[in-house]
């Protein structure tokens, strides 16, 4: 399995537990100010190994990792319209076929 995308739901279900119970002792036993939970699916999204893995990255002010987020950018309304009800349709299609 290369992705999160990839993950059968009750595999999904377990890998959730198993990072938020990571999280929960990085954040009991660093104290860091925050951190970051990345999973990254496709080279675009930074996944360099094809399998499926998570990253729990413990965050302080001015660490000196970068901005995980692209720069914001002016979206036409029409596109997140067409966006919104593509998303919409591809929901309704797949749970047909029993999918979330």
């Amino acid at each position: 399995m290369e992705s999160f995308v990839d993950i059968a739901d009750e595999d999904l279900h377990a890998l959730s537990d198993a990072v938020a119970a990571v999280a929960r002792r990085v954040m009991a036993v660093l104290l860091p100010g925050g951190l970051n939970v990345v999973q990254s699916t496709g080279s675009p999204a930074t996944q360099t190994v094809a399998h499926l893995h998570v990253h729990v990255v413990p965050r302080t002010v001015g660490d000196g990792l970068p901005d995980l987020w692209p720069p914001p950018r002016d979206w036409p309304e029409a596109e997140l319209d067409d966006i919104a009800r593509a998303l919409r349709e591809e929901r309704r299609t797949n749970h047909r076929r029993g999918e979330q």
